[in-house]
């Protein structure tokens, strides 16, 4: 999946100014409740942060210049979507209901309202992702099978009635990637969806579909790295599929720091202590706002390198961070006692 262009500056305390191809914009009012005004005109978007989830509705025209714009800066309290024009079929109104649901953290509400719109690719694609947060794996399949048929069809339902949906999704050791009612996003989640049902053939297939559509998409990489590590850590096969998936990886973004994990345990196991090393080095060049889980796992892969080429002081001091931050994490203990 790619990464949207976009960027945030804040101006005052609870306004922010915007950038992104579509122009500038700026939005006001406290996490989860948020106004924009910008050049698509007046939205509110409700949602629980943290979680990745939140609906957008347009409230108005053109913000540019508009009084009514303005006043909406003093407006308490959560952002209620405009049902003044109501959706055309009980479809439509069944898919705004699960978005609405998804968006204040029922995602049991969502997924019976989904159920009610099965006709609607974009309802297939909520509730799938609303089976998958209420741990129904094999309900989030059949809903995202269905929903993957016509790929291109994703997206435009909810497009058509103005909601902008997105949620987040773990790629690997604290690695997460935004996802987005697309062919990319059913795809990840389907992957996911298996995974969690025990289908590892199946996430790995989902996984291989998505990247021989997106190459060179790092996350897509990496999500099938994970996948496949997990389900034979001790395939030599693997190994070097892993040495091919972060070829091209650097360690100047959280998913690259996990596809050289992946390249560091590939390198170890194939014999490659040296080179093992150098990789986790590159990735935790820059440790600055990654993930703590990830940057523990690659310390401790430069640590086993280190042992295995004889750097018994190296090994130390990557151990010796590692037990001060988790004394139980892996065989730390044991090692450190075994210097």
């Amino acid at each position: 999946m790619g990464f949207r262009f976009f960027r945030r500056w804040s101006i005052l305390p609870g306004v922010t100014l915007n950038f992104s191809k579509s122009g500038p914009s700026v939005s006001f009012g406290p996490r989860g409740a948020r106004i924009t005004i910008g050049s698509r005109g007046v939205r509110g978007t409700v949602g629980i942060p943290g979680t990745g989830f939140y609906y957008t509705r347009q409230l108005g025209g053109s913000g540019r210049g508009s009084r009514k714009a303005g006043s909406s800066r003093g407006t308490a309290g959560p952002v209620e979507p405009d049902d003044s024009a109501p959706p055309a079929s009980p479809e439509d109104q069944a898919l705004l209901l699960a978005c609405r649901a998804l968006s204040t953290g029922d995602a049991e509400l969502a997924l019976q309202r989904a159920r009610e719109a099965e006709s609607l690719p974009d309802a297939c694609f909520v509730g799938g992702v609303s089976a998958l947060t209420t741990g129904r794996p094999e309900e989030a399949i059949r809903l995202l099978s269905r929903a993957i048929v016509d790929p291109a069809k994703i997206g435009r339902d909810l497009s058509r009635l103005g909601v902008d949906f997105a949620m987040n999704l773990e790629l690997a050791d604290g690695v997460r990637a935004r996802i987005r009612p697309d062919a990319t996003g059913a795809l990840m989640a389907l992957a996911e969806a298996s995974q969690q049902a025990g289908r590892m053939g199946d996430a790995i297939g989902w996984m291989e579909r998505l990247l021989a559509a997106m190459p060179d998409d790092p996350a897509a990489r990496l999500s099938l790295a994970e996948l496949l590590f997990e389900n034979a850590p001790d395939n030599p096969a693997v190994w070097h599929r892993l040495l091919e998936l972060s070829a091209a990886a650097s360690g100047g973004t959280a998913v690259g720091c996990g596809l050289l994990l992946y390249r560091t345990r590939a390198l170890r196991r194939l014999g490659r202590p040296r080179d093992a090393a150098w990789a986790a080095s590159e990735a935790l060049r820059s440790p600055r706002g990654r993930p703590a889980e990830l940057l523990r796992e690659l310390r401790y892969e430069r640590a086993l390198a280190s042992l295995e080429l004889g750097d018994r002081e190296k090994a130390r001091a990557d151990l010796r961070r590692l037990f001060d931050e988790d004394p139980y994490f892996e065989n730390v203990a044991e090692l450190l006692r075994s210097l």
